[in-house]
């Protein structure tokens, strides 16, 4: 194992044309394969794992010169290997930038408050705008996630058996009304001067998931918040708890779930990239019509179409009910013209999309996504999401993201970047 490896960099934007270069350059390096999406810091690291010793850390050397160094851990020699495969290039290199323990951390006061329906839907969706651009990257949930969980997802939920969704469980009722679990179990951490710092939520998916978004100056709180979920979110059963964190691959959070007890499952979850320049004319069969909500809404059509794209297999008791469609619509950043589906010959809605737009950001994503089985291995999908490109570019958006290990985004275009996030598990007594 590498252990604690520290060496950043802060260098001009010229140096990152240079560094893409020095790196065509290496012989044993494929250079048509370097993710355009690396940062300059990133190519900067890149450029030192791959590096040989001799002659070319000599010219590496020579680009860089006696830059100023900022702290960069880079954990792990499993996360610093170069992939190759059928999926192209995968850097696998982790990092984040810390400091060190300081008097300022240890006077750093914060409070932990419950969730208040009429105000902190906006107060967190404000706090993961803000943060991403901290970030410069999708790192806590982003806001297609937050809308779509709570104007969709949960209302869909309380439309299923009890049993399956959440805890604790009314085995006494055939169903419940989800909204105020899913709020009662949101923790919100806020700084002396009342803004949010951190948040702890579900997703409404699963017994036992959670997920911590945190400001950057505050991940001392990691520690606090995975005791408020193992408190408040865990799964139980007689006397057994259970908890799936979802971790950020290569943050000092994992450090600690370990030391927690925490197992990290086998598969991550990657963060796609789309970058939104030249979107090519969505190409259609003959007969089929792109068409936005604004033009028609026909939710029955809609529900039918999404059940069967993700559940081909169920009956119509399972579907999405209708009243989820209409409860979406009043999601703050929701836009009718944004809401797209491609309708078929014969009248149905063989494929969707959602769109939800990061104005500060400038970001556009896809939320949900899917086509009609019988309407699959057409084009429709490719088809629609080109026209959502080209939407987005109207709100001024210039990237997409998407996290999702299903090959069709990357066909499509999107470039798999450096970052994932894993479920971590724990079971523990109760």
């Amino acid at each position: 194992m590498v252990e604690g490896i520290q060496q950043g960099l802060k260098l001009t934007q010229l140096h990152l044309k240079e560094l893409k270069d020095f790196l065509r350059s290496l012989p044993h390096f494929d250079k048509n394969k370097i993710l355009p999406s690396c940062t300059l810091e990133e190519t900067a690291i890149i450029c030192w794992r791959v590096v040989k010793a001799g002659a070319e850390r000599e010219r590496l050397q020579g680009l860089i010169g006696d830059a100023e160094t900022s702290i960069v851990s880079i954990h792990g020699q499993e996360n610093n290997k170069l992939q190759n495969g059928k999926k192209g290039l995968r850097i696998k290199i982790q990092k984040e930038y810390y400091t060190k323990p300081s008097k300022r951390r240890s006077f750093m006061k914060t409070i932990l408050k419950a969730y208040d329906p009429s105000k902190d839907f906006l107060r967190i969706r404000d706090f993961l705008i803000d943060t991403f651009t901290l970030y410069k990257r999708p790192f806590n949930w982003l806001i297609d996630r937050w809308n779509f969980v709570r104007y969709f997802g949960v209302p869909v939920h309380s439309y299923y058996n009890v049993q399956y969704f959440g805890v604790p469980t009314r085995t006494y009722h055939s169903f419940r009304d989800e909204l105020p679990f899913w709020e009662e179990r949101i923790g919100i951490w806020e700084n002396e001067d009342g803004d949010i710092v951190g948040v702890v939520n579900t997703d409404n998916e699963e017994p036992g998931e959670a997920f911590i978004q945190i400001h950057p100056d505050f991940t001392f709180l990691y520690d606090e918040m995975v005791t408020y979920i193992e408190e408040h979110l865990a799964d139980r059963v007689g006397n057994i708890g259970y908890v799936k964190l979802y971790i950020n691959e290569g943050t000092e959070l994992e450090q600690i779930a370990r030391e927690r007890g925490y197992r990290k499952l086998g598969r991550g979850i990657p963060f796609l990239e789309y970058t939104i320049d030249e979107i090519p004319e969505p190409q259609l069969p003959e007969g089929f019509v792109i068409k936005s909500v604004l033009d028609e809404d026909d939710v029955e059509k809609r529900r039918t179409a999404k059940a069967i794209a993700f559940g081909g297999h169920y009956g119509p008791s399972y579907w999405p009910p209708a009243s989820a469609y209409k409860k979406m619509q009043q999601a703050p950043d929701y836009r009718k013209d944004l809401d797209l589906f491609i309708v078929a010959p014969n009248g149905d809605y063989a494929s969707f999309c959602t769109i939800w737009i990061d104005v500060k950001n400038k970001y556009g994503n896809f939320e949900p996504v899917g086509t009609h089985i019988e309407y699959q291995g057409m084009g429709l999908g490719r088809a629609l999401l080109m026209e959502g490109f080209r939407r987005m570019m109207q709100y001024g958006a210039t990237r997409s993201f998407m996290d999702s290990n299903n090959e069709f985004y990357r066909k499509v275009g999107f470039r798999e970047t450096l970052y994932s996030y894993y479920p971590w598990i724990k079971y523990f007594a109760v």
